[in-house]
């Protein structure tokens, strides 16, 4: 099979296109499926001052965050407050909109 990837559209939205015998197509798709899937650090920068909420007492949060997740998170305070999020896109994707939605409620909470 042959595989080109491209940047399609004004977003430049990444296309693979697959090429060749229906078997080779699928073993093709299988390896590119696998690439994708790979397990990734992304980091994302935190406000110093929700550190501590975010990790949790005794690290509670964020166990859960990895727990409903499926990542694996590490929050770290210096030299600066990131978090480093490891696991698949689907994973990554999950434990970054949890913390979002939890940075969204803290506020209100922390009154």
């Amino acid at each position: 099979a042959r595989m080109v990837l491209r940047e399609d559209g004004p977003e430049m939205v990444p296309v693979l296109a697959v090429h060749g015998t229906p078997e080779a197509r699928a073993s093709a798709i299988q390896l590119a499926m696998a690439v994708v899937e790979r397990e990734t650090t992304e980091a994302r920068m935190v406000d110093d001052a929700l550190v501590g909420v975010l990790v949790g007492r005794r690290g509670f949060t964020v166990k859960l965050l990895e727990t409903e997740s499926g990542a694996y998170i590490r929050v770290e305070r210096y030299p600066e407050a990131v978090m480093s999020i490891k696991g698949t896109a689907v994973q990554r994707e999950k434990a970054a909109a949890l913390t979002d939605h939890l940075i969204d409620v803290l506020p209100g909470i922390m009154r």
